[in-house]
């Protein structure tokens, strides 16, 4: 006859004062404790802890331990599934919102068929592109002039200026002259410059000791190249 197990019996079934919730489930599904002076991590079933030589008793169940472990692991779940639904969340509005140019881009109105560009025809006048009425038959035509011509009700000595209307040409703006900006010499080195305040830390023949105050004096035109190159 096979011998049977004993069933092993929890004599300690306060918790030791080394055993600490871990805040985390194993893969089984249990709750898990930590014991720092082994450097074990326990499931459920602390056998070791039975037997241990370091155990010291508290006043808190073995069970209370695991419990606390459950909590803070159902937590620390929820609190990750929380995150991770948010930042799908956040995928989903990124993937709805469309940042391509076409969306920013305006639609172009349409503009009504008489303001459309139309190549002008050829007839007497060509600078008509646009529908005006006849004064004979009431019809409206791109090019008039072509029209009257042709016109029934037109009389055969018409003059077209009196009834052709004319554009007002364009008269074209002078340039005007760009203003030449004032240059100054520079009293070291001689060469011609817009703004000499900028030059004069970087001349190279610029002495040490200048004196700065008669540059200023210069500059703003109180004195002249002669006299700044007097002593």
């Amino acid at each position: 006859m096979p011998r049977r197990k004993q069933k092993l019996k929890y004599t300690r079934k306060n918790a030791c004062k080394h055993l600490e919730p871990l805040g985390n489930i194993s893969s089984s599904l249990q709750p898990l404790a930590y014991c720092p002076e082994r450097d074990l991590v326990l499931g459920t079933k602390a056998y070791v802890c039975q037997v241990c030589s370091l155990y010291s008793q508290t006043n808190q169940k073995i069970s209370e331990i695991f419990q606390e472990s459950k909590v803070k692991a159902e937590k620390l779940i929820k609190e990750k599934e929380a995150a991770e639904l948010n930042v799908v969340e956040m995928e989903e509005e990124e993937e709805e919102i469309d940042l391509s140019v076409e969306e920013f881009e305006e639609e172009e109105e349409e503009l009504p068929d008489r303001f459309e560009k139309r190549k002008t025809g050829k007839g007497i006048d060509e600078t008509e592109d646009f529908a005006v009425e006849c004064p004979f038959c009431g019809e409206a035509f791109d090019n008039l002039a072509a029209h009257i011509t042709e016109c029934e009700f037109a009389p055969e000595d018409v003059d077209l200026d009196d009834y052709i209307p004319t554009r007002p040409r364009k008269t074209k703006k002078k340039k005007e002259k760009k203003e030449e900006k004032e240059t100054i010499s520079c009293p070291y080195c001689g060469n011609e410059y817009i703004r000499l305040s900028r030059h004069l830390p970087y001349c190279d023949d610029r002495p040490d000791d200048a004196d700065e105050k008669k540059e200023e004096l210069y500059m703003d035109g109180k004195i002249s190249l002669e006299e700044f190159k007097k002593n």
